[in-house]
């Protein structure tokens, strides 16, 4: 199948509503692997052994992002068909595009979409109705859909939140960078490695408290309590007269004017992440890193 123009793919997030109930010309030869593989799952089977089934299965099949999105579309009814975002993640994880646009609204919740994701490669959620988009992954996801859930759990890239999103658990357990843009309140910091940077605006209250926690955590990060180490880089930093680590707070700065344009149009996003190199989580966190031990902080 001819495969759709990047043009259309890469629609400015928040201009435009993505095409939802596109007439794809079907991939019968995925079709038929697709449905095997709903029909091999297991009750309670792990995702790996499900993940690496898919990408056994379509190994030899050429198949695009579209035809991928056709199959939700045309399976939607169907038994399992929450868990074929780990089928749909081989496809996407096995493709040469480097970017890659989840941008279609479901009537079910989807599971598992770019699950282990590759670095390198960036995938923007503009569609609806997934959940755990982005486990494991280790490239870029960038979220403008306010209905996804779980976004980049246990992920170890870069995951940018720019939806006015209701997500606790977002980016929980992650190793990576977690940059939070848009609107989520409250953060689940469980079995967190790797750092949360909150750029949204808070009320007073939320900013008092905040700073408090943040001051306690600085603290225990220098006396060699790792309980919280690395968990919060907190949003006073960016709008509070109280600055711990100016150097740190004026990089601060610097990231989130950097990314904030992208709130509005993701090739801005895009564009931004790319002047962050190859590895961009590992380029923020190496930054920050050294800037705490600069100040004798051991991180």
């Amino acid at each position: 199948m001819q495969s759709e123009t990047l043009a259309y793919k890469m629609q400015p997030a928040g201009h435009e509503e993505p095409p939802k109930r596109r007439n794809y010309a079907p991939n019968k030869k995925l079709e038929e692997a697709f449905e095997t593989w709903l029909g091999s799952i297991l009750p309670d089977e792990n995702m790996l052994p499900l993940y690496n089934r898919a990408e056994y299965a379509v190994q030899n099949i050429d198949a695009s992002v579209e035809e991928a999105h056709a199959l939700l579309l045309a399976y939607e009814n169907y038994p399992k068909v929450d868990l074929a975002g780990l089928f749909v993640s081989a496809i996407y994880n096995k493709l040469p595009e480097k970017i890659i646009n989840f941008d279609i609204d479901l009537d079910f919740f989807l599971t598992h979409t770019g699950y282990n994701l590759p670095l390198g490669k960036t995938l923007i959620a503009t569609g609806k109705n997934a959940k755990w988009l982005g486990e494991y992954a280790k490239g870029t996801i960038l979220n403008y859909s306010p209905g996804l859930l779980e976004t980049g759990v246990w992920s170890s890239g870069l995951v940018i939140n720019y939806a006015q999103s209701n997500d606790p658990d977002f980016t929980k357990n992650s190793a990576g960078v977690a940059i939070n843009l848009g609107n989520i309140r409250n953060f689940n910091i469980t079995g967190r490695t790797g750092y949360l940077l909150d750029f949204s605006q808070v009320d007073t209250g939320d900013l008092i408290e905040r700073k408090v926690m943040a001051e306690d955590i600085l603290r225990d990060r220098r006396s060699n309590n790792y309980v919280e180490r690395n968990n919060f880089i907190i949003e006073h930093m960016m709008t509070h007269e109280h600055k711990m680590i100016p150097e740190l707070w004026e990089y601060l700065q610097q990231l989130k004017q950097l990314l904030e344009p992208g709130k509005d149009d993701y090739k801005k996003a895009l564009a931004a992440v790319e002047t962050l190199g190859q590895e961009p989580a590992k380029t923020i966190k190496t930054t920050i890193n050294e800037l705490f031990k600069r100040r004798g902080y051991d991180v």
